[in-house]
């Protein structure tokens, strides 16, 4: 931080809309933060970091993950990876499942990582399997904002966007669906 305001001016997304607008030139470079996903560190330890330092961020969130309704699907898979690595009935359930050696558990952690968001119904049903319940993951550690320290942040001047309902991989999401799913993120982030 200490690097980019020393060389950089921040503005935030406003301003830089109207620098860009109008075509006006600036005596200092610019820089503008942004922040994916919406994390709830974003409003615990980040925010109060920028508000001293009077830097400007906006934030964009998977709509699906406001209130911790729903669990990105990198994250599930960091989970079931750790089963696979602390549980030996897990590791055995998983092997069958992937047809692999459950003694193999680099090939199994490799396999598990190169899953994607096509992908979540096989990954869902993987926990299942083990009996792995997410939202039991979910409840207690919350890793996502809520819709209050969402207005919160904005009532303390971050900007909010939509960052997708749920973080798809869009290279593998044809045009429709891909407009489709901004246009639902951008209703439901209107909407609250």
């Amino acid at each position: 931080m200490d690097y980019l305001c020393q060389h950089y001016q921040p503005v935030s997304i406003h301003e830089l809309f109207e620098i860009v607008h109008n075509n006006q030139t600036t005596t200092k470079p610019l820089f503008h933060l942004t922040f994916n996903d919406g994390l709830k560190e974003l409003d615990t330890i980040v925010a109060p970091i920028l508000e001293r330092r009077r830097i400007p961020a906006s934030i964009f969130i998977n709509t699906e993950f406001v209130d911790n309704k729903a669990l990105f699907y990198r994250y599930k898979v960091s989970l079931l990876i750790e089963k696979l690595i602390t549980q030996n009935a897990s590791r055995k359930e998983l092997s069958m499942h992937l047809g692999m050696d459950e003694n193999d558990v680099k090939g199994m952690k490799a396999r598990l990582l190169s899953l994607n968001h096509s992908d979540l119904a096989e990954i869902d049903a993987m926990a299942r399997l083990i009996k792995y319940d997410f939202e039991e993951f979910l409840e207690p550690h919350q890793p996502y904002l809520t819709k209050n320290q969402i207005k919160n942040l904005m009532n303390r001047g971050f900007s909010i966007g939509s960052h997708s309902l749920n973080h798809p991989y869009f290279k593998d999401i044809d045009l429709r669906k891909k407009s489709d799913r901004y246009q639902r993120a951008f209703i439901i982030s209107k909407r609250n």
